[in-house]
């Protein structure tokens, strides 16, 4: 299962794909600010997991919460 994160820099990726494909100036624009504010949807999830972790927990590469004895 892809990490909701994740899917959220995806689509900004394809938007920063389909803006180099473009030739319309305002439609790359358009398309580099979509990316932006999806970039930013992805980091406001991650801040929310963190902030749901109990103390004591550790967050793994993945996204997932470390117990004690794991997160050293």
């Amino acid at each position: 299962m892809t990490h909701p994160s994740r899917t959220y820099e995806n689509y900004a990726e394809s938007c920063l794909d389909i803006a180099a494909q473009t030739a319309d100036r305002g439609a790359r624009l358009l398309l580099r600010e979509m990316a932006a504010e999806w970039l930013k949807v992805s980091d406001t999830d991650c801040a929310r997991r963190r902030d749901k972790l109990s103390d004591g927990y550790a967050i793994s590469p993945d996204g997932h919460a470390l117990p004690p004895e794991l997160s050293s």
